[in-house]
C-alpha cells in the first residue's frame, strides 16, 4: 500500500497464489489481440512470451520503454522488473532487445532446418513435400511467425541460447512420429553476443561479418590528413580550424585519431574493431596516446 511519502507491505494473504497469477497473465498476454481502444491487431507483441527464460529459471518477462514516439521491446529477467513483497535481492538478470533476440531464435531455427536430413530418405514424394514444407515455414513474409510457432522452450545463457522445438509440430512438419523426430533439430544450441556501441546494446547470433563504422573511419582519415599538414607546416591548428568552421574541441578530437595504435586503425579499416570503439565513444572518452594503453583499454572494454 503507498501513503504519500512511504510504501507498507499490505497485511492481508494473498487471493491466490503467485504462479497461479503469473500464468493468469501470460494467458491474457497470449490473448490480447488488439491495441486498446484502437480495435486493431497490435504491432508490438512478444510471440516468445511465457517461453522465454534464463538461466537460473527465472522467466523473462516483455517490457518495453518509448523513444521519440516509438516504442522498443525488451525481455527483462522477472527479478529485476518484480515489485511484490516475495521479490528477491538478486539483481542480476538479463535485459535483451526483444526484435533481436526473436530474430536471433528464427535464424537458429532456419539454420537448422535448412541441414535437417528427411527421415524418411526412401520415399521420394515425402522428402519433396517436407523439403517444400520447410521452404515455406523458413521464408516469405510468415518467416517470423511460423518459425517462433514451433518453440516450446528458450533459455538464455551467457553466450548460448538453448531452443527446444516442440516435438509434435515437429512430427507433422517432417511427416514422422515423435519418437522418429530428429534430436538435433528439436534441441539446438545457439551461441550469440551481446555487443555495446556507445548506449546502444547490440545482440548478435551467431558470426556476423564485418561492418565498418563509416564515420569513424572518416573521422580517423580527416585527422591523419589534418596531422600531415600540421606536421609538414601546410596549415596551423588554428588555420584548421578556421578553414573547416569547426570548434577547437572537435578539431583535436580528430587529431587525436591520428595516433591510434597501427594494429588498431587496421582493424577500424577492416570493420574488425571493439564494438565498443565508436566516433561517438571516442569523442566522450578520448583513448590515451600511450599505444598498449589503448589496447589495454580497449581489451578490457570487450571482458
Amino acid at each position: 500500500m503507498s501513503a504519500p511519502d512511504q510504501r507498507y507491505p499490505g497485511r492481508h494473504e494473498a487471493i491466490i497464489d503467485r504462479e497461479t497469477w503469473e500464468r493468469a497473465q501470460l494467458m491474457l498476454e497470449a490473448k490480447s489481440q488488439s491495441v486498446r481502444g484502437k480495435g486493431r491487431q497490435a504491432p508490438d507483441r512478444s510471440p516468445l512470451t511465457g517461453r522465454l527464460f534464463d538461466e537460473t529459471g527465472d522467466r523473462l518477462t516483455p517490457s518495453y520503454t518509448t523513444k521519440k514516439e516509438r516504442r522498443i521491446r525488451y525481455f527483462v529477467s522477472n527479478r529485476l522488473v518484480d515489485r511484490s513483497a516475495t521479490k528477491t535481492s538478486d539483481r542480476s538478470g538479463w535485459r535483451l532487445p526483444a526484435d533481436q533476440l526473436e530474430e536471433a531464435v528464427v535464424s537458429a531455427i532456419a539454420d537448422r532446418l535448412k541441414v535437417a536430413k528427411p527421415v524418411n530418405a526412401t520415399d521420394v514424394g515425402a522428402i519433396r513435400r517436407v523439403a517444400q514444407a520447410i521452404g515455406q515455414i523458413s521464408s516469405g513474409k510468415a518467416r517470423a511467425s511460423g518459425l517462433l510457432d514451433l518453440v516450446s522452450r528458450v533459455e538464455v545463457t551467457p553466450g548460448m541460447l538453448e531452443i527446444e522445438l516442440q516435438r509434435d509440430k515437429l512430427a507433422g512438419l517432417f511427416e514422422t512420429s515423435l519418437k522418429d523426430v530428429p534430436a538435433d533439430v528439436a534441441t539446438i544450441s545457439a551461441p550469440f553476443q551481446q555487443r555495446r556501441r556507445g548506449i546502444e546494446t547490440k545482440l548478435v547470433y551467431g558470426h556476423e561479418p564485418p561492418k565498418i563504422d563509416t564515420v569513424l573511419l572518416r573521422r580517423v582519415a580527416r585527422g591523419y590528413a589534418w596531422w600531415e599538414e600540421i606536421r609538414t607546416g601546410r596549415a596551423t591548428f588554428k588555420e584548421i580550424v578556421r578553414r573547416e568552421k569547426l570548434s577547437r574541441r572537435f578539431v583535436a578530437i580528430h587529431l587525436d585519431l591520428a595516433f591510434l595504435a597501427p594494429d588498431i586503425v587496421v582493424a577500424i579499416a577492416a570493420g574488425q574493431q571493439p564494438s565498443d570503439l565508436s566516433a561517438q565513444g571516442l569523442r566522450d572518452a578520448p583513448l590515451p596516446a600511450c599505444w598498449d594503453a589503448q589496447r589495454a583499454v580497449l581489451t578490457k572494454a570487450q571482458q
